[in-house]
């Protein structure tokens, strides 16, 4: 009682056909996707052409790369929070110190990366009167 209809000939080359096309076409759009993805994370993509804005941002104690990637991209300083996210980790930024920073809208985020490296002014202007006081 149990009958299994088989599908032979044209019609079933015809599905095989389609499902195939179907995959070439997802395999595409994937690959392209990652392609974009990637030609971002490694351009020299800026907000604004220079000279760009200097905004000055106020990272709070235990802020982490990515909510630092999610604040830069609502002040308008990177583009995407998910590519400085993975470019952090491409150029081994794993800690922000809190402070203030100032960043310019026409810096890349490797160039942001650079920044936040180096601390916040705070720091930069600590380390420029130990040096002017060795200098006596």
């Amino acid at each position: 009682m149990n009958r299994a209809v088989r599908v032979d000939g044209p019609l079933r080359r015809r599905g095989r056909l389609a499902f195939l096309a179907l995959e070439l076409v997802v395999m595409v759009y994937f690959g392209m996707a990652a392609f974009s993805f990637g030609q971002k994370i490694f351009a020299p993509i800026t907000v604004e052409e220079a000279p760009g804005t200097d905004k000055e941002v106020v990272i709070e104690s235990g802020t982490s790369i990515k909510q630092l990637g999610e604040l830069l991209e609502e002040f308008g300083i990177v583009k995407d929070s998910r590519v400085f996210y993975v470019q952090s980790i491409i150029f081994q930024v794993k800690k922000v110190k809190p402070g203030t920073y100032t960043f310019n809208t026409s810096k890349t985020g490797e160039e942001i990366l650079n920044i936040i490296n180096n601390g916040p002014i705070e720091d930069q202007e600590e380390s420029k009167e130990v040096n002017k006081g060795g200098n006596k």
